[in-house]
């Protein structure tokens, strides 16, 4: 009772108006405008004035301190207009009074986590959690505030309880998306192009794993085969991933294989990678040499997550070849928009676009130089719930000066 009047005494101070001068008496001002209702408040915030809203709550709560749900509309409000000591003030008063509100605590980590302080987030969840465990939005928080702090194994057991206590998109994104970054992988692609006149088809293979050592370090191998142009080759290669800090990753591999022409005979990748809850962003060089005719290539991208549903990812790729032989450089520039978009549970489209080299991962010797092409993309992934992926795709390329090339790649994806 006495936290309740200090607050009433706290709110009613809030909501003098500048100067400081008493509010109006019920005989100057209509009692209507001293008292709103929680419903013409609410009508402000939707109309987008969160001030006079504010203010409409703080009155409604300064003359019943009880009245948790004004209360909590004002907590909202503070974190809405960016005030995130002053939300976990008042959610904070409201869990002290009611530690069985779900919501107040959830207000309270939510404040904590906008300061990037995961850690009492995590606190104050545990502790919310022991009354409330079956609640999917405590769960859902306790996953995000351990994968903010780089403790995806920790974070998974939490999101996966919430995805099964409320299996909705939003719950099945964070979960899927969490254990990609966490889950060991393995991935199996095979492709076919067809090109017009009398260039045969191409076919290949491309196998990769990788292994998660620990929550901080990634390894993997690859190996890749291919039939193009008439020849046969094929190399491997290793490679790790290493969480530097809580976001940013450090990214890299080299690949060999003896002789080749088609294929890179060595490649080399290093990038930086930085990882957002709505994006990510990277930065990449590659090394590639065929047999003398070298290539460097700088591959800033980024991917956002619109909604969690759907996805863009947007790459520039700078490369200079050389040609030594021939004592010629060239420099260009390639592009690739990509979109995905789940349809409905577990099956998603994809859609692109790339002007220029279109994959670097496949790429072989007729790419390189001053090479000329459009591509568009489109295909479908379809997730099974056990953490197996099969994409399809379809590419048609359009080539400058050369015959159009089609191609089919089908890739087997599972996390274990």
């Amino acid at each position: 009772m006495l936290l309740s009047l200090l607050l009433a005494a706290t709110l009613a101070v809030q909501s003098l108006p500048p100067g400081g001068s008493a509010p109006a008496t019920p005989t100057q001002v209509p009692a209507e405008q001293t008292a709103p209702t929680l419903a013409a408040a609410g009508a402000m915030i939707d109309e987008g004035e969160l001030e006079a809203a504010l203010r409409a709550f703080r009155v409604i709560a300064a003359a019943n301190p009880e009245d948790h749900a004004a209360r909590l509309r004002i907590a909202e409000l503070h974190a809405r207009m960016g005030d995130h000591y002053r939300a976990e003030s008042v959610y904070r008063s409201l869990w002290l009074e009611d530690p069985d509100s779900a919501q107040a605590a959830l207000g309270v980590a939510s404040a904590l986590s906008a300061r990037r302080e995961f850690a009492d987030a995590i606190d104050v969840l545990e502790t919310a959690e022991k009354r409330a465990p079956q609640n999917a939005e405590l769960l859902a928080a306790l996953g995000r505030a351990h994968e903010e702090l780089g403790h995806s194994g920790r974070s998974i057991p939490y999101l996966q309880r919430a995805a099964s206590l409320a299996p909705n998109q939003k719950n099945l994104s964070r979960l899927k998306r969490t254990r990609k970054v966490y889950d060991h992988r393995i991935d199996l692609a095979g492709l076919n192009e067809q090109f017009d006149g009398p260039t045969p088809a191409s076919r290949g293979a491309d196998l990769q794993v990788q292994v998660r050592l620990s929550e901080a370090l990634r390894v993997s191998g690859r190996g890749q085969w291919q039939r193009k142009l008439g020849v046969e080759e094929a190399r491997g290669g290793a490679g790790l991933e290493w969480r530097w800090a809580r976001s940013t990753f450090l990214i890299g591999h080299g690949l060999y294989g003896r002789g080749n022409r088609v294929l890179p005979e060595t490649e080399g990748y290093a990038a930086l990678e930085h990882r957002l809850s709505t994006a990510t962003g990277r930065l990449g060089v590659r090394y590639l040499d065929f047999g003398g005719t070298r290539v460097i290539a700088v591959e800033p991208s980024i991917i956002w997550w619109l909604t969690n549903r759907s996805s863009v990812e947007l790459r520039y790729v700078f490369t200079s070849t050389d040609f030594p032989r021939l004592f010629s450089n060239d420099e260009s520039h390639h592009g690739r928009v990509l979109g995905t978009q789940s349809l409905f549970r577990g099956f998603s489209m994809l859609a692109g676009y790339a002007r220029g080299i279109e994959d670097f991962d496949a790429i072989s010797i007729d790419r390189v130089g001053a090479f000329r092409a459009n591509t568009a993309l489109a295909g479908l992934r379809l997730d099974l719930p056990t953490q197996t992926a099969l994409i399809g795709e379809y590419e048609y390329q359009w080539r400058e000066g050369a015959g159009d090339m089609q191609r089919v790649t089908v890739t087997l994806t599972h996390r274990f």
